[in-house]
């Protein structure tokens, strides 16, 4: 009955005509508690008015439990049209008197709705400040499949601050929790989120693969969700550079933005749309709509609004009086038998209660018990991460050291050879022909000796070992590069001196300095550009 008066109501006045005539205050909130519950997003203003007639009714009534009750739904219409001003001040209201009130999850939930709020206005430090608290008593007391939202709430903050892998960690849990708890009517709109936070992060392949799940749960999102979504679609079409689709997504989100008269969300449809004027270079198009967007943002409620409000308060003062004495001849009506119905509705309800607490305990046991395997296998994780790359730091280390080692033996050996040259070759001065022949045998042995390719390729694989693609890159960038230049380019990328370089290859210092040369004019640098800090640094 209150359903079908509602739907014949078309304003404001014709709304306060409805109110006047009905005989009682209970009549009257639940009349307007029927018209919030209807969405008539084209005429918000009389879910306003019935909101606040809400409010006035449950104060006049005394009873707290109502009043609250009223607020929220007052809250939800503030919050919907986009006037967070208001719905913070009425979900703050709402809170002072819960706690008068022994309701844990009456509680949790405004709770987490003043965060929600908080994080539309910006406001993040609040909005996980009261996000933290709703999660407490949700952990205090048994409450049924709600840590999902939490998680969720906390999810969308992190997108919010950009924090966008803490984001969609989240979420993804919230999404577990809500499947374990049976709540399916919730996870469209998680996975919409969800949805929303990979296209945050960039992550569009990954946001392509989701696309025919989130087309599937559009229907089943809530206006302002769909909007939303609607938008982040379109901005996937604009990243894959297909500007028509995302125009039409777009233009799909206005359009429903405008039919369910929420300002915000309309102002959010706008500036997405002149993005996309600007993006395909209709430059005109981008600024006419940017301005339909200021204007929209400087027009939220407005005189009407107000006027409606200063009405409301005139009528519920001149029905005041009479309230009173309605409310005092309903209370004598009540007879015996109605009391009795009272007593066993109110045993059913004790007796509801009960049962339910015990399925709470138990939800919140295996909640808690999710919530901290789900935390232990993170440790794990990231411990099993840090012994990997402790254990491959380690490695490198040791294949320096080895490569250090390796370089200082062969080093210290060809110089050892090259000293006993050396010596030989000033006895050839004071030995006979046959003993000279014998120590030039000996001289060509020991250069036999100096650098093997055994030799050099054992040290390469050591080289290799700690810079693995510098021989790659350097035949890559220098086809024509030779295997002289290519071990004197090693040598340079591991400091050695001339000296070293000479004593390691086993020449003479004058043949470093010519390769030297020759590797400069392979690499085509200029006079001034150093060789050996071009190796160090881009190799």
């Amino acid at each position: 009955m209150h359903a079908a008066a509602a739907g014949a109501v078309s304003n404001t006045d014709s709304l306060a005509r409805v109110l006047s005539s009905m005989p009682d205050n209970i009549t009257k909130y639940n009349f307007c508690e029927s018209i919030i519950r209807m969405q008539d997003y084209a005429h918000p203003e009389n879910a306003i008015l019935a909101g606040r007639t809400m409010v006035s009714v449950a104060e006049k009534l005394g009873n707290d439990s109502l009043h609250v009750s009223a607020l929220a739904s007052l809250y939800g219409v503030y919050y919907f049209i986009g006037d967070f001003e208001n719905a913070i001040d009425c979900i703050l209201k709402a809170l002072k008197i819960c706690d008068r009130i022994d309701s844990p999850v009456m509680r949790a939930e405004l709770l987490m709705s003043t965060g929600v709020t908080y994080r539309s206005m910006n406001q993040f430090e609040k909005a996980f400040e009261y996000y933290n608290k709703g999660f407490e008593i949700m952990y205090k007391h048994p409450i049924e499949s709600k840590i999902w939202r939490y998680l969720m709430n906390v999810g969308i903050l992190y997108d919010d601050l950009k924090k966008h892998d803490s984001a969609l960690l989240y979420i993804s849990k919230a999404y577990v929790f809500a499947l374990e708890g049976g709540d399916t009517v919730m996870l469209p709109k998680i996975r919409g989120n969800y949805f929303i936070s990979l296209i945050n992060a960039g992550m569009y392949r990954e946001a392509e693969n989701m696309l025919p799940e989130i087309g599937r749960a559009l229907e089943k999102l809530d206006p302002r969700m769909r909007v939303q979504t609607l938008i982040y679609i379109s901005k996937f079409y604009i990243n894959k550079k297909d500007y028509t689709t995302a125009m039409q997504y777009a233009q799909d989100a206005f359009k429903l933005s405008t039919a369910i008269n929420s300002v915000s969300m309309q102002n959010v449809a706008l500036n997405h749309l002149s993005y996309l004027y600007e993006v395909t270079g209709n430059y005109k198009a981008s600024l006419e709509t940017y301005k339909k967007a200021e204007i929209l943002n400087d027009s939220v409620l407005g005189q009407e609004h107000i006027k409606m409000i200063e009405d409301l308060n005139i009528r519920y003062e001149t029905y005041k009086k009479n309230q009173e004495i309605e409310n005092l001849n309903l209370q004598k009506k009540l007879d015996t038998r109605q009391k009795l119905a009272l007593l066993i509705i109110t045993l059913l309800t004790v007796a509801f209660a009960f049962i339910l607490y015990k399925r709470q305990l138990a939800i919140r046991k295996r909640d808690r018990e999710l919530f901290e395997k789900s935390e232990a296998l993170l440790k794990t994780e990231k411990i099993l991460a840090e012994t990997k790359l402790q254990a491959a730091e380690r490695e490198i280390e040791h294949q320096k050291n080895q490569l250090e080692s390796s370089t200082r033996a062969i080093i210290e050996k060809n110089m050892l050879l090259e000293e006993l040259k050396m010596k030989i070759s000033q006895l050839n001065s004071t030995t006979e022909k046959a003993t000279d022949e014998k120590l030039e045998k000996i001289k060509e042995l020991i250069d036999s000796q100096l650098l093997t390719e055994e030799q050099w390729n054992e040290f390469r694989k050591k080289f290799e070992a700690v810079h693995r693609t510098f021989f790659v890159r350097l035949k890559e960038l220098y086809p024509d590069i030779t295997n002289a230049e290519m071990r004197l380019a090693a040598l340079i990328k591991l400091k050695l001196s001339n000296r070293e370089m000479a004593a390691m290859l086993g020449v003479s210092e004058e043949t470093i300095y010519k390769t030297r040369y020759r590797l400069r004019k392979r690499m085509n640098l200029e006079n001034e550009a150093s060789i050996d800090a071009i190796l160090l640094e881009k190799f």
